[in-house]
C-alpha cells in the first residue's frame, strides 16, 4: 500500500491561515514533456483566530476590567460612607455634650453678674461653684471623646477594616 497517495502532504500541518498555490511539474522522459499543474487552496482560520473573536475578546475583557472597577469603586464609596457617619456621630456627641455645659455656665455666668452689684460673698462662691463645674464639663467631655473610640479601631481605623 503507498501510504504517500492518501495521506496529507506534511506541508498541510505547518501552514497558517491564507490562501496557497501548490504547483506540481512532472517530467515523464527528461525531455520536453513537462506538465505542470497549479492547485489553489486556502487554510480557513480556526473560530478563535477570526477577526470576530478578537473583538468579542477585547469587549468580554473591557467589560470584565468595567465591572471590576465599578465593584471596587463600590466597595470605596461603602468605606468612605462608614467613615464618615462615625464622624458625624462623634461630631453630634461632642457638639451635645459641650453645648449642654456651655449653655450652663451661661446660665451661671448671668446669675453671678445678678448678684455682683447686690451681694459680692455670694457671686464669689458662685463664681467658685462655677468654676468647679467648668472642670467638670472638661472631664465630662473629655470621658465622652474617650467613649466614642470604639475598642475594634484601637488595632485598625475604619479605613482598613
Amino acid at each position: 500500500m503507498d501510504r504517500g497517495r492518501h495521506a496529507a502532504p506534511s506541508f498541510l500541518h505547518q501552514r497558517t491561515t491564507g490562501h496557497y498555490q501548490f504547483r506540481l511539474e512532472a517530467n515523464g522522459d527528461g525531455l520536453s514533456n513537462r506538465s505542470e499543474r497549479l492547485w489553489q487552496f486556502s487554510i480557513a482560520p480556526t473560530f478563535y483566530q477570526t477577526r470576530w473573536f478578537a473583538i468579542a475578546w477585547v469587549g468580554f475583557a473591557g467589560l470584565s476590567l468595567w465591572g471590576l472597577w465599578q465593584f471596587r469603586l463600590q466597595q470605596v464609596q461603602r468605606r468612605f460612607a462608614l467613615v464618615l457617619d462615625e464622624r458625624t456621630r462623634m461630631a453630634r456627641e461632642i457638639h451635645d455634650t459641650l453645648l449642654q455645659g456651655l449653655v450652663g455656665v451661661a446660665m451661671q455666668f448671668k446669675v453671678i453678674a445678678d448678684y455682683l452689684h447686690s451681694s459680692p460673698e455670694i457671686a464669689s462662691e458662685r463664681l467658685e461653684r462655677l468654676r468647679k463645674m467648668v472642670e467638670h464639663y472638661i472631664v465630662e467631655t473629655r470621658q465622652s471623646i474617650w467613649d466614642l473610640r470604639s475598642s475594634a479601631l484601637e488595632a485598625a481605623d475604619l479605613v482598613t477594616r
